[in-house]
């Protein structure tokens, strides 16, 4: 099933047909509701955020747990998974994708050469500090897994064999849809949002 089948299900209605891509893409973060996933699929994606937390948990006994503070700073109102200190937000977000992915043991998705927990859950975490209603978060992190997971599908393994990291490239823009989603950001916003998203895709070579 497409992105725009998707959409339109979930709007119930004729949308125009988008123009590219990014608009298939932002139309079904845009409508999807928590209604449009089977109960199979909510469950997963409830995993998929509580079983990074508990990995990011697990890394801070790890030696390499430093490495993952190197742009945290401390003094915010944010607290990491299994951390007592607070940090500003930004570092706090780095800081949780990169502690969860230390053990390599979070999801992964060999259609497309990706993990893309890294990028995904660590903007839903904070969004329930927030406040944020858990079935809100949910439809957001599902939205961006589908997003990081159809652009790595169609980009694999083309992007890695040119050396290119997926779950960096693929995942910033699927954070990006994730982050519209929460933040209540309209198709036009959305496609934005991906759109410079995609710029990061530069920082994204394995040689750096």
């Amino acid at each position: 099933m497409t992105a725009q089948s998707l959409s339109d299900r979930a709007s119930g209605a004729p949308v125009d047909k988008p123009a590219d891509l990014t608009d298939q893409l932002a139309a079904f973060a845009v409508r999807l509701r928590w209604g449009d996933l089977t109960p199979a699929r909510r469950q997963r994606i409830a995993l998929c955020l509580i079983d990074f937390v508990g990995l990011a948990v697990a890394a801070q006994r790890l030696e390499d747990a430093r490495l993952a503070h190197v742009f945290a700073s401390t003094g915010g109102a944010d607290r990491l998974p299994g951390d007592d200190r607070h940090y500003e937000r930004g570092g706090a977000l780095a800081a949780l994708g990169t502690l969860g992915a230390l053990m390599q043991l979070h999801d992964g998705f060999g259609a497309g050469g990706n993990h893309p927990s890294p990028a995904l859950v660590p903007a839903a975490f904070f969004a329930l500090q927030d406040g944020s209603p858990p079935r809100d978060v949910l439809v957001a992190l599902a939205i961006g897994y589908e997003v990081a997971n159809r652009l790595a599908e169609a980009t694999h393994p083309d992007q890695s064999l040119r050396g290119s990291a997926p779950t960096a490239t693929m995942g910033a823009i699927g954070s990006a849809a994730l982050c519209a989603r929460l933040e209540g950001l309209d198709q036009r916003g959305t496609v934005a949002a991906m759109r410079q998203a995609a710029f990061t895709a530069a920082l994204a070579p394995y040689r750096t």
